[in-house]
């Protein structure tokens, strides 16, 4: 799940007069950071001796990213100094409620967001990262292509590889390349005896064929490229993986040996944290860089969480 944990220290300073902004949960960090902007825009006496966001423990849900500007570090002698007291989470996640079995799945209905439909390619369960439908457990047990058409924007693979999602919507290839590893939107599959060709959408298709390097693997000695299938409903068949129905607007989920929902999750916010050193350049000639101290990886960065202490 994607943790970020660190402190925001933008700069130090004996304070003098200094300002307090006090956030608790329920209330907003980044309207806190606007009045933090306006009290210098002011020129406020308080600042003096700097401003410091005071963050009380909790999760705080956020639907744009975190935005600071030059003018939040302040000066030297005046710091903006934002606190996190205790465990502090920032989530641009969305929870899903009101589960129903059927089956052996776990279904929900996928709540919109900012008023619109809700795309993702990740979910957590009770804060563990669930499997994207795919059609393979081990990786050691993945088909490989057969030939490449650049021409045509095909690759050719085993039939059997891709006969089980023939109708499947939305279904994409994860293709392991020399150096690299291409996540590919299926657009069409083609059958010819006991081989497929497969085409891409655009724009991965175009970059795809068009790049020299990398490239799929084709070799004379059996070691092509190889690949799996993911996000389609025909896949969800193991514990622990899911899928997303965009069309439906409902989340299937497989639940593992004895495993009750207790909090879903969905990303929602593609940028938890946005700094703009760039922004007001005449008035902050020399705009402080913010110092994120701490900072440690638990997984790759998503839209789930990020920490403050």
């Amino acid at each position: 799940m994607k943790k970020l944990i660190f402190s925001i220290l933008l700069l130090a300073s004996t304070l003098l007069q200094a300002s307090d902004i006090y956030v608790k949960p329920g209330e907003s960090i980044a309207d806190a950071i606007r009045q933090a902007r306006e009290l210098r825009r002011l020129n406020d006496p308080s600042i003096e001796g700097g401003i410091t966001i005071h963050v009380a423990a909790g999760n705080y849900r956020i639907y744009e990213p975190l935005f600071l500007r030059p003018e939040d570090s302040g000066t030297p002698s005046s710091p903006t100094i934002i606190k996190g007291e205790g465990e502090v989470i920032v989530s641009g996640g969305v929870t899903v409620t009101g589960w129903k079995r059927q089956g052996k799945l776990m279904v929900a209905d996928v709540p919109d967001f900012c008023g619109r439909p809700l795309d993702f390619r990740q979910f957590y369960v009770n804060g563990k990262k669930a499997v994207r439908a795919r059609d393979v457990a081990d990786f050691e047990d993945m088909y490989r292509i057969i030939r490449v058409d650049k021409q045509k924007r095909v690759l050719w693979v085993p039939a059997a590889a891709v006969r089980k999602i023939k109708k499947a919507p939305y279904a994409e290839m994860v293709l392991h390349e020399m150096w690299c590893v291409a996540n590919l939107r299926i657009k069409d599959i083609m059958f010819a005896g006991d081989s497929a060709a497969v085409s891409f959408h655009d724009p991965e298709s175009r970059i795809q064929f068009e790049h020299p390097w990398p490239c799929p693997m084709v070799t004379t000695d059996g070691h092509n490229s190889a690949f799996y299938l993911t996000n389609a409903r025909e896949l969800l068949d193991v514990p622990g993986e899911w899928y997303h129905d965009i069309r439906a607007g409902k989340l299937y989920y497989y639940p593992r040996q004895g495993e009750l929902i207790e909090e879903a999750v969905v990303p929602a916010v593609e940028t938890l944290l946005r700094v703009d050193l760039a922004a007001e350049v005449e008035q902050h000639p020399r705009p402080a860089r913010p110092h994120l101290g701490s900072v440690g990886r638990r997984d790759r960065l998503d839209r789930q969480g990020l920490r403050l202490s």
